[in-house]
């Protein structure tokens, strides 16, 4: 497994980010951590289970990569995914985003559909939460235990505004993945699922058991075959096979 560390500037923000397997070639999986989580935590879950080209981002404010002093807006942090996928000349790519990081990766999405050739939503609705002091504080108390800056989480609550991303999922010209969580904790719970069908056609759902909301770190074994087997499917439907 080849891993490398890189950073590319996004106007203010510095964004770090860990590329694994570019040798390998072809179309990577972008993968965004939820909103408190880093880089550095999926490569650790998820280390020795996916084997493919794959790009996991740290946004703004989470892991190595720096706390701006303004712009945490569901735009902001979309605009640091199409900076990295910029930054590495890439043509073509597949989005996963878990949790929150589902909402910014469809933002991400709408904003450079002719290179995004599919999208797998990680036990998540496509919409954007407005955060608010309660979330704010409850954060604020464990943050010496995550992966988030206290700056970042106050820029994530002061620029929060409801957003509804579901036409932008609409828009994506393929079958889209949607990954729901078996455990009692999930975010996409059944009778979601069955909404996000109604709502967008284009969407797919499909079960991770013996998982709960952290998917990567509940069943990553998992995870990955259902990354292997979108990702063929994604590569047939590119050479016109589907």
């Amino acid at each position: 497994m080849k891993t490398q560390y890189t950073t590319t500037q996004n106007g203010d923000a510095t964004i770090s980010y860990i590329s694994v397997n570019s040798h390998l070639g072809g179309t990577p999986i972008i993968i965004i951590p939820g909103v408190i989580n880093s880089a550095d935590e999926v490569y650790s879950a998820m280390q020795g289970h996916l084997d493919g080209y794959h790009i996991i981002i740290s946004l703004r404010g989470r892991g190595e990569s720096s706390s701006p002093e303004t712009g945490y807006s569901l735009s902001d942090q979309a605009s640091d995914i199409n900076a990295v996928i910029e930054n590495e000349n890439l043509q073509s790519v597949v989005i996963f985003g878990h949790s929150l990081g589902s909402t910014i990766g469809i933002k991400a999405a709408s904003i450079i559909p002719e290179k995004v050739k599919g999208f797998l939503m990680g036990d998540f609705p496509p919409f954007y939460p407005p955060y608010d002091e309660r979330w704010t504080q409850h954060v604020l108390s464990f943050i010496d235990n995550i992966e988030i800056s206290e700056k970042a989480v106050l820029g994530i609550a002061k620029d929060a505004a409801y957003a509804d991303v579901s036409k932008e999922l609409n828009d994506l010209p393929f079958k889209v993945l949607a990954i729901r969580a078996r455990g009692g904790n999930t975010q996409l719970r059944e009778e979601d699922a069955e909404k996000l069908k109604e709502i967008c056609p284009n969407c797919e759902v499909t079960v991770l058991e013996e998982s709960g909301h952290e998917l990567m770190s509940d069943n990553p074994k998992g995870l990955a075959a259902i990354f292997k087997e979108y990702m063929y499917k994604v590569s047939l439907a590119q050479f016109n096979f589907l």
